[in-house]
């Protein structure tokens, strides 16, 4: 890992808006945003910084835009996140960390991870001139498992056991050294090209003080909360991992999160408290999309609302469901 500063040729532009997907016409104008200015030549649209050419951005957040890089040497792609300082500097009413805070405690995590199944951390360049912080990170080439949290194309089981016995163990590996992901969900895990695929976004996980520190607040994704969380009263960290890797198991294979339809998009992304009753009162429904029996096994461990009796991720990774054929 390094830091650096640098001098760029162009300022890459870092938004601030939702986090949403950018579509090609925004690729383009992200590409194109000095040619008012009479510049002609294509190469002085691109932002240089150090070896490191930003083609265009892939993603944006809250707190910046993931753009895919090239090494201008070697031609090898990364992704580089690129955070604006002033706004990470910033300090929220009510809040008591700054972005900044947040954004130093991912950077920590990610130094501290080493597995083909969690997204690593290459270098951190800050940069003078644009006042950014940019992390740089693998590329992958396939992007998310699904673009949305709460729905996908079904996935077959062969396919699903392939994936997520990956998926088990990097989270096993994060559990071992006592880091909680608070976030796995279909948008947070990144297929490459060969095959593989990495838990990604650190931006709420922590370092857990001991194995059965308890957690009083709520972070993440809403809708791949586990029962505890939601229930207001102290609850285990890694528990609530397992049930997130649950609903993100059964976006996968049942195409939508169990206890919401599509016309619902709009609940799921603004009434928590709505949200929180149904993962505390419904029952999942296993039945309308057959399963194998052991599958079926692993979902009802993985989705057990009783933190304490709930499989553990290692015992995920051993599970039958993964060595059958």
């Amino acid at each position: 890992m390094g830091c650096s500063a640098s001098t760029p040729k162009s300022i890459p532009v870092i938004p601030n808006d939702k986090s949403e997907p950018v579509d090609e016409e925004d690729k383009d104008k992200s590409l194109s945003y000095e040619e008012d200015a009479g510049n002609e030549d294509p190469d002085d649209f691109q932002t240089i910084i150090f070896e490191y050419v930003f083609d265009y951005p892939i993603g944006k957040g809250s707190s910046g835009t993931v753009f895919k890089i090239h090494h201008s040497e070697t031609n090898e792609i990364f992704a580089a996140k690129v955070f604006s300082k002033l706004y990470l500097t910033k300090r929220v009413l009510g809040e008591s960390e700054t972005s900044m805070d947040k954004v130093t405690r991912e950077i920590g995590i990610m130094s501290k991870i080493d597995h083909p199944n969690c997204m690593s951390l290459i270098e951190i360049i800050q940069d003078s001139v644009t006042e950014s912080l940019i992390v740089i990170m693998p590329f992958a080439e396939l992007g998310p498992l699904s673009s949305d949290s709460w729905k996908a194309n079904q996935m077959k089981e062969t396919d699903a056991k392939r994936v997520f016995h990956q998926i088990a163990k990097g989270l096993e590996y994060l559990h071992s050294l006592n880091i909680i992901h608070r976030d796995i969900k279909p948008d947070n895990i990144m297929v490459f090209a060969d095959g593989h695929v990495a838990i990604a976004d650190y931006s709420v996980s922590m370092v857990l003080e001991t194995e059965y520190t308890l957690l009083d607040d709520s972070e993440g994704t809403p809708a791949f909360n586990s029962p505890e969380e939601c229930g207001g009263v102290p609850y285990r960290g890694k528990p609530a991992d397992v049930w997130s890797f649950g609903m993100t198991l059964y976006v996968m294979i049942f195409g939508k999160l169990p206890f919401f339809n599509e016309d619902e998009e709009g609940m799921f992304f603004t009434q928590y408290y709505l949200i929180s009753q149904k993962i505390r009162e419904c029952e999942i429904d296993l039945d309308c999309f057959p399963l194998s029996p052991s599958l079926r096994d692993l979902f009802e461990k993985l989705i057990d609302k009783n933190p304490e009796s709930r499989i553990t991720i290692s015992d995920v990774v051993q599970h039958r469901w993964f060595i059958e054929d």
